[in-house]
């Protein structure tokens, strides 16, 4: 009970066989009086023991007493008291065990922080040499007191990495708790388990998990360039905000969902390329443009192909949808417009793709739809839509001949609805006849 309160917590460590029992504390509570009898000799009240030896623990370079060095003056070092004792009760209990851990890296590391602190001695051979002055660290390092407990493996093993984390995990302690602990790491170090093996192996404990977070891992040091700090950063982030990763999640399901839509328009946009080459009468060619529309159908008169140049060209835009509406771009809203005004053509096609796009070719040829006079039905609302682009936040959307302008995340977007294409609009048996 003379202890500091948060030396008290760790208290079922050292043996009782030592410890005063708290009667004679309750009986004599003048803390004067215990320091006395500290200063004398008669009672220890702390744990840590500070003392002077000559050195044979050069733990920094991996040299131990078994090497023969030993330095030639006594230096100052710190012990645990019982630490041996500790350590043999420890690797038989499990509790035990994860308690001298917390002692050790919440308790020790911040009370004896100078022990970690590497320091140079001279050595009796003329050598010098580094050591920490933690006595306690070699115990801790060298002898056998994480109880292990996997499948096929029973039993105690010294303090490493796999170890720890076997031991840890289900404790209630996280891998973060190093991030405002930095004498911990300090700790880890001084007996040789990495901080990023110690977490690698607590997240992971089969070697497919493992084989998992090294794919991870490279395939982040390859996205980033080897630079993480901007990781960091980001990891910062999400322990900072617990509802990040459910937005990312939906992020990443816009992504992917955008993506597909990417990758089905293509493909959409591909097959009416084949289908409209393959229908269309003899003196129809199609090209893709990739400037304002998606294809160009050029006629040219058979008698007289020298002279290409005075084929006409018509626009064709193609849109899939799964929904009710199709969105045109600006630029394809303005293109539209500029062809109406100069007596030109500008078909949109929208093809409706059903859920299951296994038989995509015959949605585009069944179901594509021709609106010819989209230029002429977004002419109204694309006369101002430089100044309206200019003043994207004052924008309200209006309703005209079924189209709809729109402005979200600072881009502006024309929306079609269905009834443009599905009741106005007319099918690919037609097409021929209604080109010029």
């Amino acid at each position: 009970a003379s202890w500091s309160e948060d030396l008290q917590a760790y208290s079922d460590l050292f043996p009782g066989r030592h410890t005063l029992a708290d009667f004679y504390f309750d009986a004599v509570s003048d803390r004067e009086t215990w320091d006395t009898l500290d200063r004398e000799g008669f009672v220890r009240k702390s744990v840590i023991v500070a003392g002077e030896t000559n050195y044979t623990q050069f733990l920094p370079d991996g040299l131990t007493h078994d090497d023969g060095y030993v330095t030639s003056e006594p230096v100052s070092v710190t012990d645990i008291a019982f630490i041996v004792e500790i350590v043999e009760r420890a690797r038989r209990s499990r509790p035990l065990a994860r308690t001298f851990w917390r002692f050790l890296t919440e308790w020790m590391v911040k009370h004896d922080s100078a022990g970690l602190e590497i320091r140079d001695a001279l050595c009796d051979d003329g050598e010098t040499r580094r050591y920490y002055p933690a006595k306690w660290l070699m115990p801790v390092s060298n002898n056998k007191w994480v109880p292990f407990s996997a499948e096929g493996s029973r039993g105690a093993r010294q303090a490493n990495a796999e170890s720890l984390a076997n031991l840890l995990r289900g404790s209630g302690w996280s891998p973060d708790s190093l991030n405002d602990n930095p004498a911990a790491v300090k700790f880890l170090d001084a007996i040789g388990v990495r901080r990023f093996d110690l977490t690698r192996e607590f997240m992971a404990s089969t070697d497919e998990e493992r084989d998992t977070q090294d794919r991870i891992f490279t395939e982040i040091l390859a996205a980033t360039g080897g630079d993480l700090n901007p990781v960091s950063e980001f990891a910062e982030d999400l322990r900072q905000d617990p509802g990040l990763p459910a937005y990312l999640a939906k992020r990443r399901e816009d992504l992917r969902v955008v993506r597909d839509n990417q990758h089905l328009g293509k493909r959409v946009e591909k097959l009416v390329k084949e289908v409209l080459e393959k229908d269309l009468e003899e003196g129809f060619t199609v090209r893709n443009t990739g400037v304002g529309s998606d294809l160009a159908i050029e006629e040219y008169d058979l008698a007289t192909l020298e002279i290409n140049k005075s084929g006409r060209r018509q626009l064709v835009e193609v849109k899939a949808t799964r929904s009710q509406e199709v969105r045109m771009t600006a630029t394809q809203a303005k293109t539209a417009v500029q062809e109406f005004q100069e007596g030109k053509r500008f078909f949109l096609c929208v093809v409706p793709v059903s859920g299951e796009t296994s038989d995509l070719e015959k949605d585009v040829r069944d179901k594509m739809r021709f609106v010819p006079d989209i230029g002429e039905r977004l002419a109204d609302l694309c006369k101002d839509l430089d100044s309206l682009q200019n003043q994207r936040d004052k924008i309200t959307a209006g309703d005209s001949n079924g189209v709809q302008l729109e402005v979200e995340s600072g881009a502006a977007r024309v929306r079609v609805a269905n009834s443009v294409w599905q009741v106005e609009g007319f099918p690919l048996a037609e097409l021929s006849d209604r080109l010029d």
